[in-house]
């Protein structure tokens, strides 16, 4: 399968220029002097897939005021997980967006209190690829033959720890290690099927999945395409997962126009 998959990458590579694939980044909210978003010391909003949902941006607020505008606050809590029901996040009210998002566990948060069904509203939680929200990212970073990878990371989104969290796989990275969230063979073949990078969520693409995140290639059964890929493994992929696979044996994707690219970091 290995060898399928670098063949067809490499005559991708030949015909047409390879990208880096997409991902869906939001803007970062404009802050004032004191660490908080201009307007009433509140964050400002993010497109994401949730209409009602404001996101945390980074940084996060340094002083936040006392007036009393409730809001619930989507809070990780560690769970890691891509297969829905997903327990990843705890609901919590805040006295306001500011102070919501002064807490670094904060994904974002919805207008008023916490009602008690919010899971109901969105049982995948907000790490689940589909939902709108970007996932926190962790890399192991350092310094190596002379050079600091930390400053890059953190500049790439990443967050640097000394260690990889619980429930996720390490990879060797182009410039350091970096913390993948644990696909197993269940998990990836739980992922939704995709023909076009049109039927996937936010920060997540539209891939084939040949290997789990512990480097065990699939063996997908049904239709062999015309690229020598089997048809069953196209699916809705996170966009980390995608990141790993770039990485470390190469990505086949399709775009929104059913065009197909490989690409090897």
């Amino acid at each position: 399968m290995r060898a399928i998959l670098a063949a067809v990458v490499l005559t991708l590579f030949l015909a047409a220029a390879c990208t880096a694939p997409a991902t869906n980044e939001t803007a970062n909210a404009t802050t004032n002097g004191t660490g908080t978003a201009d307007g009433a010391g509140m964050p400002a909003a993010n497109g994401t897939g949730d209409a009602q949902l404001t996101r945390c941006d980074e940084p996060r607020p340094e002083y936040c005021t006392k007036q009393y505008a409730p809001v619930c606050g989507a809070v990780d809590n560690g769970v890691r997980c891509f297969a829905a029901p997903c327990d990843s996040t705890d609901w919590k009210t805040f006295g306001n967006g500011c102070e919501a998002c002064a807490n670094a566990s904060v994904y974002g948060y919805r207008p008023g209190e916490c009602t008690g069904d919010e899971e109901a509203q969105d049982p995948q939680g907000p790490g689940h690829p589909g939902n709108g929200l970007a996932p926190r990212k962790f890399a192991i970073c350092g310094s190596d033959n002379g050079f600091n990878s930390t400053g890059p990371m953190q500049s790439a989104g990443y967050e640097c720890v000394e260690r990889c969290p619980d429930g996720f796989d390490e990879y060797t990275g182009q410039i350091a290690r970096i913390c993948v969230p644990r696909a197993q063979e269940k998990d990836i073949r739980a992922w939704d099927a995709c023909t076009t990078r049109k039927d996937c969520g936010p920060y997540s693409q539209c891939a084939y999945a040949l290997r789990t995140t512990r480097g065990d290639e699939i063996a997908w059964n049904g239709t062999v395409g015309e690229n020598g890929l089997p048809s069953a493994a196209l699916r809705c992929v996170p966009d980390e997962y995608a990141n790993y696979l770039l990485q470390t044996s190469g990505l086949m994707s399709v775009d929104e126009n059913g065009q197909m690219s490989g690409a090897i970091a």
